[in-house]
């Protein structure tokens, strides 16, 4: 678990009774440091964190500091590794949403050695779209899926090409529906974001995506939606969750919520 105050990651076992675990990263100024961490991922037991103040991702491995990776871009949405890359958001360009930066960079001078893929969708005519194209990504099987935080598209691309082959509109979703049709009858300013679309998670081709929206404070939607990815993205069932959480994962028996006020994870069986 990523600590957005502390800037670390917890690691324990769950099913143990214990409570005990250690923590990995240190928030600081040495090159073994964090100066801004803002997310993680795990490949081969090694923790990666990304470090917006370095613009870089720190390897660490066992709880000890491995490498730093360069970057040209951080931020706090979901990235993964993959085939010798990782795989980040990306919006330094107008013409990319991710992009694939090689395991092996050790230095600021390799940058260019870094790809950027996909498209952009047109979410606005404003100077804000580049902004607003910023993806969450997961890696599902041999596919990634993005999917941005306030616009219901989700993209489906081949790991191997990096060809975009479905999009899917989760509006379609009457629920998502109704969350964007709320959005819409407050009036807000164009240039308001509203983030709706708050995490997602990959488990045994299903996609899940966290669906989280307050009406002027009087209607609150706390879903999951889970789409079946074995051929097509189709919808596939609806988790309603009690209250507003940050973030989910899912295993095969249950759901797992993090909650943003009480430092809590809440677990919830997953109905089969």
């Amino acid at each position: 678990v990523f600590d957005r105050t502390r800037g670390d990651v917890a690691v324990w076992d769950c099913s143990t009774p214990e409570t005990t675990f250690q923590t990995i990263g240190l928030v600081g100024p040495g090159p073994e440091e964090l100066t801004i961490p803002k997310g993680y991922t795990i490949y081969n037991d090694t923790v990666f964190i990304a470090d917006m103040g370095a613009l870089s991702l720190k390897a660490y491995y066992g709880g000890r500091f491995v490498r730093s990776i360069p970057t040209s871009w951080v931020s706090e949405h979901r990235f993964f590794i993959a085939n010798g890359y990782v795989y980040q958001t990306d919006v330094t360009t107008d013409s990319a949403c991710y992009a694939k930066i090689p395991l092996n960079l050790t230095e600021r001078t390799d940058l260019p050695h870094i790809q950027r893929c996909g498209h952009q969708l047109r979410i606005t005519s404003d100077g804000s779209n580049r902004s607003r194209n910023q993806r969450m990504l997961v890696k599902g099987g041999d596919y990634m899926y993005a999917v941005c935080m306030s616009y219901p598209i989700i993209e489906k691309y081949d790991l191997a090409t990096d060809k975009l082959l479905e999009s899917y509109d989760l509006s379609e979703v009457p629920i998502v529906q109704e969350i964007i049709d709320n959005i819409k009858s407050e009036n807000l300013p164009p240039n308001v974001e509203c983030f709706y679309l708050k995490d997602i998670y990959w488990h045994k081709d299903k996609l899940y995506v966290y669906c989280n929206y307050s009406y002027k404070g009087q209607k609150h939607i706390h879903v999951i939606v889970s789409l079946d990815t074995t051929e097509d993205m189709t919808p596939y069932r609806i988790y309603r969750l009690p209250k507003h959480y940050n973030s989910i994962a899912i295993d095969d028996e249950h759901i797992y919520a993090a909650g943003p006020v009480t430092c809590t994870i809440d677990t919830y069986s997953l109905p089969q």
